[in-house]
């Protein structure tokens, strides 16, 4: 018998999320739950289902958008890593990569910190940075990584 808590998820469909006050676009599965009450940089949150009645974590992923830093990409990866580096006692990288996001040079980073598996994509695009952000219990961070990695696919500029 298959172990259910690294089963994936194949979503069966996807609606789609505009920004246009972002300029972005994103699809996200018909059974996350979309959230629009969030704060800061954060502009949209999308949560993964209950996958019981007593389920105490939803895995989320959320698209952020902040137009007042003055770094580079790099510098950005790095200070975002010193950052939860300092607020969190067990953090630990697991990665940290290149990668491309909507046809731009962006950058992926892997790490645990309070308990928890991340997952970051960033890029900047007209001196505005943009990330995608994962975050799921690390016993269940590969349940609904296919269905999060096809959101990060999807997610384009208008």
């Amino acid at each position: 018998m298959s172990d259910q808590k690294h089963s994936e998820v194949i979503e069966p469909s996807f609606y789609e999320c505009i920004l246009p006050e972002y300029n972005v676009k994103i699809n996200y599965p018909s059974t996350w739950t979309r959230r629009d009450d969030t704060y800061d940089a954060l502009k949209v949150m999308f949560q993964s289902p209950k996958e019981s009645p007593t389920d105490p974590f939803l895995d989320a992923l959320g698209v952020a958008v902040d137009e007042t830093l003055k770094m580079n990409l790099q510098k950005f990866i790095e200070v975002s890593i010193a950052n939860v580096r300092q607020t969190s006692s067990d953090f630990k990288l697991l990665e940290s990569t290149p990668t491309t996001l909507s046809g731009l040079r962006a950058h992926q980073i892997v790490y645990l910190a309070n308990n928890l598996k991340w997952l970051v994509v960033a890029t900047v695009r007209k001196k505005v940075f943009y990330w995608l952000q994962y975050c799921s219990e690390p016993e269940k961070y590969q349940k609904f990584l296919l269905s999060v990695e096809q959101m990060i696919s999807s997610f384009e500029f208008l």
